[in-house]
């Protein structure tokens, strides 16, 4: 299993180590930070867009996104879905502490819904507790811990578990299952 070495830019006088699982074209890592904001401002993604969707999942803190005029706070019970093409603020942690919790970056060509509800995603609540998020939610804290355990070709094969997950939680927190293609809802399924 391949497994990079990433440093996170300062925050503060601290510098964050982190190791990121890569699995196929997506990425998982553990994160571990003091209070900061992180903008995803026009002008950033004029400059550079992975056109992909980064999923935040709190295991202790709290984020706040705010885009635009609408303000959401994620904590351990649910998933923050950022979509890179458009504007945000995050904030995350406070000053009593750090804050700790899992990424994720996934193209958005990978997942194999219509463009409208990609569009919708960064919207949504997504619940970390119950049905295939609680599933999504386990599999990334695991494969965060390490993947030691994992052989090189299961990179990608565990990659498509964690594509089909979030695409059909997405689709069902959208009531919109039957968009899914049939292959997509069955390996949701049997993971």
């Amino acid at each position: 299993m391949k497994q990079a070495r990433r440093t996170d830019l300062p925050v503060g006088a601290l510098r964050r180590t982190a190791y990121a699982a890569h699995l196929g074209a997506i990425s998982v890592w553990p994160t571990t930070f003091q209070s900061l904001c992180f903008r995803r401002t026009p002008k950033l993604i004029r400059q550079s867009d992975p056109e992909g969707l980064h999923i935040s999942l709190p295991l202790s803190g709290a984020l706040r996104a705010v885009r635009g005029e609408e303000e959401a706070v994620y904590g351990p019970d649910s998933l923050c879905v950022v979509d890179t093409s458009r504007p945000v603020d995050i904030h995350g942690g406070d000053d009593a502490g750090l804050h700790t919790g899992v990424g994720l970056e996934v193209p958005k060509a990978l997942l194999p819904l219509p463009r409208n509800q990609l569009d919708q995603a960064a919207r949504l609540r997504l619940s970390a507790q119950d049905g295939l998020g609680s599933l999504l939610a386990q599999l990334l804290t695991q494969l965060a811990r390490g993947t030691d355990s994992y052989q090189p070709s299961d990179g990608p094969r565990l990659g498509t578990v964690v594509v089909d997950l979030l695409s059909a939680l997405i689709a069902h927190a959208l009531d919109s299952d039957s968009s899914l293609p049939p292959e997509t809802r069955r390996q949701a399924l049997v993971a």
